[in-house]
């Protein structure tokens, strides 16, 4: 298969071009491919205007209920001025904060938190359009084939899930977008000012997320194996390096400088969240032992996994019934989104002598070895730190066959149920989640109570501040909260103060989702790493007298805590 004819799709340097002179009105072989050219161009240029325009009107036009307690807690900070610069994502406070302030005065919304879903629809979209114009037109065959790859890119399970976050990750994507076309580029016409602009590229992608600085190493030595022996891929690829090294050094410099912190720069460079807790250190990096080595690659490739197709609510609903039943579809939609990648990697390995298909083998690999090298150093499996291999999910799917070939059948047949599962799930799960319902739900049966004792994270806590309990007198402390600051013995003690000053005014405690949830499933895996082990939590707070059985309090579970008994006078 030879892919779309790309800007930069002009006859090789030396190469003579016979010019024939024809009867008036019939094209020569050199009018009739630069028609053709122009053709190309123009359909590509038409689609990438489509991506980014109708996906964003569409995702602006319908209200997404989901929200994170991440972003809520982000929003207030901009909205207070409260944030500074952070060296792992330079670009992502300013931004976001410049973003809420512009939109909040010029189109407030009920929550600020929306506002910021609106920046990340936004940039999900160029990124799309970016990889529909830059890296499909390039890889792909047809213009069919090119709107399928971006297709795979739109709706890969992180990427789309980020796309409509208030948790505005999603910003990196045009920069890392942006550095596989240049990448492309380079491998089409290799050269040191290429080189040094991929780099420039890199350190703009840097700037968004720092993981992205592992894409230059990961590229020199893609190019450096896949361009012809001679100077020019060593030029090549020094300039990746130098790029990167010279920019990166200067912007992060200049940064630094500005943040006016007391630290020394390589301090200020690597402490996490600009001034983080030792505990919390201690929850995210690689342990240098076997067990740490296991559960680090463990996490990568569950982390790779999910940005494909969401394994998280298979993984949840597997440690609390082990039946495979109730997983099977989201499952089957993974394994089916898999084999199409298998496929694709098939074609690849059997005819890396065509120009398309190294590119997109070399991309592929560069990106999988950056991305995954990250996730394994940082022992995490979030979402923000794989939604980069969306642009391998694309640059696969654009030399995967849809009109002939053996192939073809088997690619529709796996490839249409992969994508309408992760758009499906999409919507269930995010669009159409009922905040209001449940804000509703928790406003209405936690008023009365004195304290909310909650494991943090996830979807509760943010629908606990949208409920401003605080109004009604009610207080919450999330174990979070405490695990980061305190070690177990002293969280634990400052839970039964917290518990044992409501009682003694008389007010009850309510427990939600402390008693009923899986061990295993967030945000217990992370209190886990910092010794607050379930159990460990219930045993402490069983001195007091908490209710046997659990009620439904929406799709948490609660239980209550009684004030002592007052005798009459």
């Amino acid at each position: 298969m030879q892919p779309l004819l790309s800007e930069d799709a002009t006859p090789a340097p030396g190469v003579a071009v016979e010019v024939r002179s024809r009867p008036a009105g019939e094209a020569g072989p050199v009018q009739a491919q630069l028609i053709r050219r122009r053709t190309v161009l123009t359909a590509n240029r038409l689609d990438a205007l489509l991506w980014l325009i109708v996906p964003a009107l569409l995702l602006l036009a319908i209200p997404i209920g989901y929200v994170s307690a991440d972003g809520i807690g982000q929003s207030a900070r901009f909205a207070a001025g409260n944030w500074r610069l952070n060296p792992n994502h330079l670009l992502f406070e300013p931004l976001s904060a410049w973003w809420q302030g512009l939109l909040g005065a010029a189109a407030p919304v009920a929550e600020a938190v929306d506002q910021l879903k609106r920046l990340s629809i936004l940039a999900g979209a160029l990124a799309v359009a970016l990889f529909r114009g830059g890296v499909a037109s390039r890889l792909a065959s047809s213009r069919l084939t090119a709107n399928h790859a971006t297709l795979w890119f739109a709706l890969s399970s992180a990427f789309s899930r980020l796309w409509i976050s208030d948790e505005t990750h999603v910003i990196q994507m045009p920069a890392v977008v942006l550095v596989a076309v240049l990448a492309l580029r380079c491998l089409e016409r290799p050269d040191l000012p290429r080189g040094l602009a991929l780099g420039g590229a890199v350190t703009i992608a840097a700037a968004c997320f720092v993981s992205n600085l592992f894409l230059a190493p990961a590229l020199a030595v893609a190019l450096f194996l896949g361009l012809p022996r001679g100077a020019t891929r060593l030029r090549t690829a020094f300039g990746v390096f130098a790029g990167t090294a010279v920019s990166t050094g200067l912007l992060f410099s200049a940064a630094w400088l500005l943040s006016r912190t007391t630290q020394g720069f390589l301090g200020w460079m690597t402490n996490y969240a600009g001034g983080s807790t030792e505990r919390i250190d201690l929850a995210y990096g690689l342990q240098p032992t076997l067990a740490g080595i296991a559960h680090a690659t463990s996490r990568a490739l569950y982390g790779a996994a999910s940005s494909l197709v969401d394994l998280a609510p298979a993984v949840a609903a597997l440690r609390e019934d082990p039946s495979l039943a109730a997983v099977a579809p989201r499952l089957l939609a993974c394994a089916a989104a898999a084999a199409v990648l298998l496929l694709a990697a098939r074609i690849l390995g059997r005819n890396l002598a065509d120009r398309a298909n190294r590119s997109a083998a070399l991309l592929a690999g560069a990106w999988v070895a950056a991305v995954l090298g990250f996730g394994f150093l940082w022992d995490n499996s979030d979402d923000q730190f794989y939604v980069q291999l969306a642009v391998v999910f694309g640059a696969l799917a654009a030399r995967l066959p849809l009109r002939s070939g053996r192939l073809a059948p088997a690619v529709v047949a796996l490839s249409v149920p992969a994508l309408l599962w992760n758009a499906g799930d999409l919507g269930m799960r995010r669009i159409f989640y009922p905040r209001a319902g449940r804000v509703e739900i928790l406003r209405s049966d936690l008023g009365g109570a004195c304290l909310v004792v909650y494991p943090g994270h996830e979807d509760l806590e943010s629908l606990l501040t949208l409920a401003a309990l605080e109004e009604q007198g009610v207080r919450r402390l999330a174990l979070t909260g405490l695990a980061t600051t305190l070690p177990l013995e002293a969280g634990m003690e400052r839970l039964a103060e917290s518990i044992g000053s409501c009682r003694a005014a008389g007010r009850p405690v309510a427990l939600v989702d402390l008693y009923d949830t899986p061990p295993g499933q967030n945000p217990w895996k992370f209190l886990d790493r910092l010794g607050y082990e379930r159990p460990r939590v219930q045993a402490a707070v069983a001195r007091f007298p908490v209710e046997e059985s659990s009620r439904a309090l929406g799709p948490f579970t609660l239980r209550w805590i009684a004030p002592p008994v007052q005798s009459p006078r």
